[in-house]
């Protein structure tokens, strides 16, 4: 009688074993966070950066030109770099409904820089990417 237990015990803890669920793989180590880009981190959170961009906006959208025949409430998306100096060194239309409104934008935002320098407390911005968004209010 032992005999024919042992082949049975065996067959119930091999049956148990492949019943059992096994155990969760280890969770992943998470990649590092990129680094984040030079100034923008507590740079965007000053009140001063919101007050100089707003002043931005402001002088683009009094000398944005719109083609003829634009519809109201078109917007267009700049990424755009400022030296600390006010200059732009870097301009680029990232989405607009038609390419003569991106270009009318884009000639816009050149033709009200140079802006005021860059005060000490937001130099953090000179030379790293802001993405702004311009929308015209008028049908013209």
């Amino acid at each position: 009688m032992r005999v024919l237990l042992a082949p049975l015990l065996l067959v119930l803890l091999l049956h148990s074993a492949a019943c059992r669920t096994p155990a969760p793989a280890p969770a992943p180590t998470p990649a590092p966070a990129p680094a984040p880009v030079q100034g923008s981190g507590a740079c965007w959170e000053r009140p001063q950066v919101a007050e100089y961009l707003k002043t931005v906006h402001g002088r683009t959208l009094a000398r944005w030109k719109l083609p003829r025949g634009t519809p109201a409430n078109q917007e267009v998306s700049l990424l755009f770099s400022l030296d600390d100096h006010g200059a732009v060194t870097r301009i680029e239309v990232l989405s607009a409904p038609t390419p003569a409104m991106g270009r009318s934008a884009a000639d816009a935002l050149l033709a009200a820089a140079p802006f005021p320098p860059l005060p000490a407390a937001i130099r953090c911005l000179a030379g790293i990417p802001i993405s702004g968004s311009f929308r015209n209010p008028i049908k013209r």
